[in-house]
């Protein structure tokens, strides 16, 4: 777990596994109990550390299908709100999406 070198938010950590992994598209069915594991590390580190509602102040998730960083990582950000004109256009829906997309899109894949 690391705090973002450049945070786009009050609170913006990132969730790293101890192993490598490529971008969301190297990734398998398998992989999505430790995308799981990641948001529950992540949504436990903001209720101990914060107390930003996780409903209507978080984003989460993952940058795909164009990712700058080959090692699989998610953001946890809140309040989101908080983010500039910049940020918004680093985390929008065209190249970020949650974990719950991330999850449906590893169930979805026939490859």
């Amino acid at each position: 777990i690391y705090c973002d070198y450049r945070p786009a938010a009050e609170f913006h950590i990132l969730i790293i596994p101890k192993k490598h992994y490529g971008p969301l598209q190297t990734l398998t069915q398998e992989n999505i109990p430790m995308i799981q594991k990641m948001k529950e590390i992540g949504m436990n580190l903001l209720a101990e550390k914060t107390d930003f509602d996780s409903t209507s102040e978080l984003l989460e998730g993952f940058h795909w299908p164009i990712v700058s960083v080959q090692h699989f990582h998610l953001h946890f950000i809140a309040p989101k709100q908080q983010m500039n004109c910049f940020k918004k256009i680093e985390f929008n829906s065209w190249s970020f999406g949650s974990v719950e997309m991330a999850i449906e899109d590893l169930e979805n894949d026939t490859s």
